[in-house]
């Protein structure tokens, strides 16, 4: 990786996130999973937010917490978007 402009880039082309699995670069990580399985009890219902850093940087963090209660991730895009300007991507889940 090289750091060009202050960046982190894969071969000095791609950014260093999108150098993994991308077909136009050489193999930079590993296939292999790594995942953990956790046994959970949990009171129902329950909600998970996943984001991209752009979504993070654009909700301060004391507004974590009601992000979880926003189940449609366009809302929740939209509410970070003045604040970042990175990518944004969300996906909300709710576990019944």
């Amino acid at each position: 990786m090289r750091d060009e402009d202050g960046i982190r880039r894969v071969n000095g082309d791609v950014a260093t996130g999108r150098g993994i699995g991308d077909n136009t670069e050489d193999l930079m990580g590993t296939l292999k999973d790594d995942a953990d399985v956790i046994e959970q009890t949990y009171e129902p219902p329950l909600r998970m937010v996943v984001g991209t850093d752009g979504l993070w940087d654009g909700i301060p963090s004391k507004e974590y917490k009601h992000a979880l209660d926003i189940l449609d991730p366009d809302q929740l895009i939209k509410m970070a978007k003045p604040q970042s300007a990175d990518n944004i991507t969300a996906v909300s889940v709710q576990f019944v």
